[in-house]
């Protein structure tokens, strides 16, 4: 009979205004759905709108929806009274494999589109195997090559800079680190325990907030002319953060810390200032890594990553945005710490560890315009660790 109804859902307030701002464009008009600015309002919107639906007093509804709202037991009660064709559009879909978020994908969509750079979940077969089978596979894969020779994101350099632990760092992470090995199986590379992991949480904090690092970031700074507009740097929190802070500020660089608690109206204004180059540089702490789109940024500083591909990848994306001007190159910066340990069978579960680490630096390495320089380092690490990526 022709009405339709689309549903569009998104985990961040600005990914949320991203979706409308782009259906402006094209002419078409929406609602954003979350309790966050409507309270409870958005219930009583719903239900009319879909009784208009049904009824064919309108034809065709758009619903941009929170994450939060998506899986709500009474918005999927609402939706769930629609009776017609519709179109659900789950953007950054692999959040939607939780446990909790998944209750939204309900069978009654007909048409369904998930959209996401990192579509496997960190650790959780079960969720990514769902998602691919309620949105029937992968439809349309592009890569970042891909991306990069057809103009759709920026080239880009990826220089990785090693760093060590200091004496009271690399003494703790060895004790760590024996206490690991009576938890972890050599057969299967490594074994998920809760005192292996709380224990591998440990040791990733001394890496992620390695002092060290604070120094090879004052030298980076002042390599790039203490010119860091238009960068992001993602830091730890607590005392690592305030040295950094102290570095941008001596070097009187204007920065803002970017949390996701802070208020809504301060990070957008951050936002408006560093697209309008006021503020140089934004450093964000655990955040950032979606739906945050500035095409001006250029420069990415990673002081701490995780091994969950989602948060690297994603942080790698904020930079590669096109931008008004054709000729812009990215910048990547990662830290990078190996620790070398003495025992043989720590320095043997280490080399799984630092194995991984390599894939990642050899999947940003492989299509940056400085490849050639970066497999000559590459190639160095693998020869003293004794790792073959290819095995």
């Amino acid at each position: 009979d022709g009405k339709f109804m689309s549903v569009i859902v998104a985990p961040s307030d600005s990914l949320l205004k991203q979706w409308r701002e782009e259906l402006q464009k094209f002419g078409y008009s929406s609602k954003i759905l979350q309790t966050k600015s409507l309270g409870d309002k958005w219930n009583k919107i719903l239900k009319d709108d879909i009784f208009n639906l049904n009824f064919g007093v309108e034809n065709h509804e758009i619903f941009i929806v929170s994450m939060k709202l998506f899986c709500d037991e009474r918005f999927i009660e609402r939706i769930s009274k629609y009776k017609g064709n519709s179109l659900l559009i789950v953007d950054e879909v692999h959040n939607a494999g939780s446990p909790e978020q998944r209750k939204g994908l309900l069978e009654t969509y007909s048409s369904r589109i998930g959209l996401t750079a990192t579509p496997k979940r960190h650790f959780d077969e079960e969720g990514s195997s769902l998602l691919v089978d309620y949105f029937s596979g992968v439809v349309i894969e592009r890569d970042l090559k891909w991306g990069i020779e057809n103009g759709k994101l920026s080239p880009y350099n990826y220089h990785a800079i090693e760093v060590d632990l200091n004496e009271d760092e690399m003494f703790e992470y060895s004790k760590l680190s024996r206490a690991m090995a009576v938890e972890y199986d050599e057969k299967k590379g490594f074994y998920q325990s809760d005192k292996y992991d709380q224990l591998a949480r440990k040791r990733a904090m001394i890496v992620k907030k390695a002092q060290n690092k604070i120094v090879e970031f004052d030298n980076l700074v002042s390599e790039l002319d203490n010119n860091l507009k238009g960068s992001f740097i993602f830091c730890p929190d607590g005392e690592f953060l305030t040295s950094i802070g102290d570095i941008l500020s001596k070097k009187n660089i204007s920065w803002r810390r970017f949390i996701s608690d802070d208020n809504d109206e301060d990070k957008k204004n951050a936002l408006i200032n560093f697209r309008k180059n006021s503020l140089e540089t934004i450093v964000a702490i655990n955040c950032l890594n979606e739906g945050i789109d500035v095409p001006s940024a250029h420069t990415a500083i990673i002081l701490s990553s995780s091994s969950n591909p989602k948060e690297y990848i994603q942080r790698r994306g904020r930079v590669l945005r096109t931008s008004d001007d054709p000729n812009k190159i990215a910048e990547i910066y990662d830290f990078v710490c190996f620790p070398r340990l003495d025992d043989d069978k720590t320095n043997r579960m280490q080399k799984t560890l630092v194995k991984n680490q390599l894939k990642r630096f050899q999947e940003f390495s492989s299509i940056a315009l400085n490849s050639n320089y970066n497999h000559k380092i590459l190639e160095k690490i693998c020869d003293e660790w004794d790792i073959r990526l290819d095995e």
